[in-house]
Formats: C-alpha cells, structure tokens, sequence
C-alpha cells in the first residue's frame, strides 16, 4: 500500500499527465507545443513516439560538442514536492547550420527503479544514458543500471532540440545501505546535500559511410536532496 506522501504525489503525477494529454509535455512541466517543424521521427515502434521541442528549456545544461550536444535537465518527480524521485531529462540539439540524421538510443517512456513502481507515466525497465553521481562532498556514488536496446533515427534540423529520453533516479538513507540486500537499479544510497550529475548518451550521425559512433557527455546538473528523500517511506 501506498504511503500518504508516495500517494499525494501520484495523484500529483495524474494531474500533470492529465494537462500532457493536451499537448506534447516536455519534462513534465509547462507543455511545449510542437511547430511543423518538429523533428522528423523514424523508428519500428511507432506507439512508443519522442516528443521534438520546438524551444530550448533555460534550464537544460548543454554539454560539449560541435555538431550534436547532449543536454541534460532535472526535476521533482512530485511536483514541488521532494518525495525521493528526481526525473531526468536527456536532449539532443544540432548545432550545425543543416539538418542531421542522428541515431541514438532513446524511449520515450519513464524509466523506473526495480524496487518500485511509482509512476502513472509510460513506463521502461531499461535506462538509455549512463549516469556519473557525486555527492556533496564531490564523491562518485554508484547507481545501478540496465541499458536499453532500443536505436532510434531522427531527422533534426539545425539549431533544434530533440527530447530523447527521461528516467527516475529514487534517493535512499545511505546508513541503509549496510543492511539492504536488494538488487536496486537507478537507485542511490546518498546523505542530505547538494549532489551533481550528468550523463553519457550513444549517438551517431553522418554520411552511411562515414558514420561511427560517438558517446556524447551531457552537461552536469545539481540538485538538492533533502531530509524527505532519504525519510523511510
């Protein structure tokens, strides 16, 4: 069963989900409606789409790159609540002056943690980025993970961003650690503080010929992880 807070913050979910219905919701929050010029989305599971924004989020951090940049952007799974869910958003933008064919992995669906099924979004059981942690103190923290398989190919012109994937990362009492036997994925054994993370994201683009692929960095986002994301539940 539920807790109280696990069940507020579904329904806060739901109503999010219920405005996404309306337009294309780019992290969960103010929808971003697409133009007709959204990236073109090629891909043999048509049910699952990927949402093309039309605008760039100020809050998206962009990492390095001269023709593709991986952009990375996090929120409250909860709303404005800390509930021990952040969700991540993964982006693409083309920073050349035509249009790419870019392939990378991506899924347009929720990527929830094994232990737990918190989430009225679409949901995946795999990850398509790889993440780097360090707490507040600038120490690497381990978050366990499975990748997914699934390679989508995007048509992107230039200056555009391209929303590729999201997934949840759920906090944990780090003195917890010690006793708990379970096998966890996207799950981090942390203490109270200001953490960072960014990701890396397998992506290629080019000629037939000339393709090969790269692993683009993200930029690295910070996020505060309160006495409520570590609470037991």
């Amino acid at each position: 069963m539920l807790s109280k807070r696990a069940l507020n913050a579904t329904v806060g979910t739901m109503t999010t989900m219920a405005a996404c219905a309306i337009a294309t919701c780019v992290g969960g929050q103010a929808p971003i409606k697409p133009s007709a010029a959204s990236a073109t989305l090629h891909r043999s599971d048509a049910s699952a789409s990927v949402a093309a924004a039309t605008q760039e989020s100020a809050d998206v951090v962009w990492g390095p790159g001269r023709a593709v940049q991986a952009g990375l952007r996090v929120r409250l799974w909860a709303g404005d609540q800390h509930a021990s869910r952040f969700i991540f958003d993964v982006y693409l933008r083309n920073r050349t002056k035509h249009t790419l064919t870019v392939n990378c992995q991506s899924f347009s669906g929720l990527s929830v943690p094994s232990d737990a099924a918190y989430s009225t979004e679409v949901q995946s059981d795999s990850i398509y980025c790889s993440p780097h942690l360090r707490d507040s103190n600038g120490r690497p923290v381990d978050v366990g993970f499975r990748m997914g398989a699934n390679d989508s190919r995007y048509a992107v012109e230039s200056g555009q961003v391209l929303y590729v994937s999201h997934w949840m990362l759920r906090t944990m009492d780090r003195r917890a650690k010690g006793t708990n036997r379970a096998n966890y994925t996207q799950v981090a054994f942390v203490e109270p503080g200001k953490h960072r993370l960014y990701c890396d994201v397998s992506a290629s683009w080019g000629s037939k010929g000339g393709r090969r692929p790269m692993l683009l960095r993200t930029g690295e986002v910070a996020f505060d992880v309160t006495g409520a994301d570590v609470a037991p539940e």
